[in-house]
């Protein structure tokens, strides 16, 4: 089943045998905003996540800065500190990076300043609040569809004892 709604992936194992030998089979769980699943593909062994090895590098990046700054800093020290982490592991990025933004397939005159892009395909919406609220998920919505980007992941640093992503593929 195809759809044109916005896409969260997650992964669910639907084995519940532990061997691997007979845990072969896995599903990719397609789920609206509200976390509804509107598609199920399956698939052996790998998932076809979109730019699985990127998100791979950008996490460690956050689990790092994460693990060194804590919570309770402003979303301007956490992106310092990313730029940092993304410079020693030769990630590509562009910090506050103009972003054309387009309506009805046309450029407007107006650009969108995201807070980073890396691989010049995957937006990163920085935030350092107690919990991701509808509201910055439907924010990095907006700047998905409006920038074309397929992939965005909201980073929540303020959270304790983790840092929270939520990774919103449009």
């Amino acid at each position: 089943m195809k759809t044109n709604n916005i896409k969260n992936l997650t992964t669910n194992n639907t084995n519940e045998d532990t061997n691997k030998e007979d845990n072969k089979d896995s599903f990719v769980n397609i789920r609206d905003i509200r976390g509804n699943i509107i598609d199920q593909e399956e698939s052996t062994n790998e998932t076809n996540i979109i730019y699985k090895e990127e998100c791979y590098k950008i996490y460690h990046c956050i689990y790092i800065v994460h693990n060194k700054l804590g919570n309770g800093f402003l979303e301007s020290v956490y992106q310092e500190a990313l730029e940092i982490e993304f410079r020693k592991d030769k990630i590509p990025f562009e910090s506050q990076k103009m972003i054309r933004i387009y309506y009805d397939d046309k450029p407007l005159t107006q650009f969108f300043k995201a807070d980073i892009v890396c691989y010049d395909k995957i937006l990163l919406e920085l935030k350092a609040v107690t919990k991701i609220n509808n509201e910055h998920k439907a924010q990095l919505i907006n700047y998905l569809t409006a920038t074309k980007i397929k992939l965005g992941l909201l980073v929540n640093f303020g959270t304790h004892p983790k840092v929270e992503i939520c990774r919103i593929v449009h």
